[in-house]
């Protein structure tokens, strides 16, 4: 960590610094150039092809000491896809702790600070709890005399450091950047794997088309682990799908989610914590992994149980679709200046 000492992330703000730094000069800075050296070392010997997350950061892991046992006791939910895979977790998140589980929450990016990524019991961490774990996570892979990793490799290692150090019943990880060389694919037995709407994204690393798309973002399913996706255009969808059969595994197609049905179940009218038609798709996806978690606990409440019901309806997910109420003009102009002066705005 060059110019950077592992004694001096004692503290939250340093902690924000170092990582503003290594997003902004992560090519030119020492510890970046020796993680380069390693990758282009570990790609000749994977004979020029690019190198599975496993393989790049297994020595982190082992640094952190945590294995693939302790990755399989965190009863991983990873979640990938173009729009909508931070809602579902969101979604499943609630619907777990609502279930009285201690769940753990790892998602990108952040809007206000970096502890907005981790949440535990549906509560992103404080800035010390933080500045303690990346401090400690930085500390043991420097003593094992690995280069300073990608930011978001960082983080995803600090994630699966956290979460197993505080003895989460579920992790619900939201994949960064498509699926199969992810940072996050890095877990041999996850519980289930789940797929949001996929489109055209990231075409710089993950082709240009959405076979292409879709294909690489299949690579976080494993063989005979339960997989979920919303519907999907035919060409994602049949590249889901022969990735699933090659495994194999079973890939289950979920349905949006049945307003009418569900308020007519409860014998009142029903509404879901976050705005917006799309999040009809969303939370159905997150019923149905959530269930498959639950049923493997051996928990058999119906799709509408009380607990279900009341965690889409009470899901909170800051700054997406979310309905902002403005006292003043001036606030207004704060949130978002092309409006003015808004009574209510509704963030996209």
């Amino acid at each position: 960590m060059s110019g950077h000492g592992v004694e001096m992330l004692t503290s939250f703000r340093e902690c924000v610094v170092f990582l503003e730094q290594a997003i902004k000069s992560c090519v030119s800075r020492d510890g970046n150039s020796r993680w380069t050296h390693r990758y282009e070392e570990i790609t000749k010997r994977n004979g020029g092809s690019q190198p599975h997350p496993m393989i790049l950061l297994g020595d982190y892991l082992e640094a952190l000491s945590v294995s693939q046992q302790h990755l399989s006791d965190l009863h991983v939910i990873h979640v990938t896809g173009t729009k909508g895979k931070g809602s579902t977790c969101a979604f499943v998140e609630s619907i777990l702790r609502a279930h009285g589980y201690k769940t753990g929450l790892f998602t990108s990016p952040h809007l206000l600070s970096f502890t907005e990524r981790f949440r535990i019991g549906g509560t992103p961490v404080s800035e010390d709890v933080f500045a303690a774990y990346l401090h400690r996570t930085v500390q043991l892979y420097e003593a094992a005399g690995l280069p300073q990793p990608p930011t978001f490799a960082l983080l995803s290692l600090m994630c699966w450091y956290m979460f197993v150090s505080e003895k989460v019943d579920v992790a619900v990880i939201e994949v960064g950047i498509g699926g199969d060389f992810d940072f996050t694919n890095v877990v041999n037995l996850p519980a289930v794997c789940a797929f949001s709407s996929i489109g055209h994204d990231h075409m710089d690393l993950l082709g240009d088309t959405l076979q292409s798309i879709a294909f690489h973002k299949a690579g976080i399913m494993r063989p005979r682990i339960p997989a979920f996706s919303t519907e999907q255009l035919p060409e994602a969808m049949t590249a889901l799908q022969h990735y699933a059969d090659t495994l194999p595994t079973q890939l289950s197609v979920v349905r949006k989610l049945d307003i009418d049905t569900i308020s007519t179940s409860m014998g009142q009218s029903f509404v879901l914590g976050l705005r917006g038609d799309f999040q009809l798709l969303n939370s159905a996806l997150a019923v149905a992994v959530s269930r498959e978690w639950l049923h493997q606990r051996g928990c058999t409440d119906s799709a509408w149980s009380p607990q279900i019901t009341r965690a889409l309806a009470t899901c909170k997910w800051p700054g997406r679709a979310q309905l902002v109420k403005v006292i003043t003009s001036t606030m207004a102009l704060t949130l978002i200046s092309e409006v003015s002066p808004p009574k209510y705005i509704l963030l996209h």
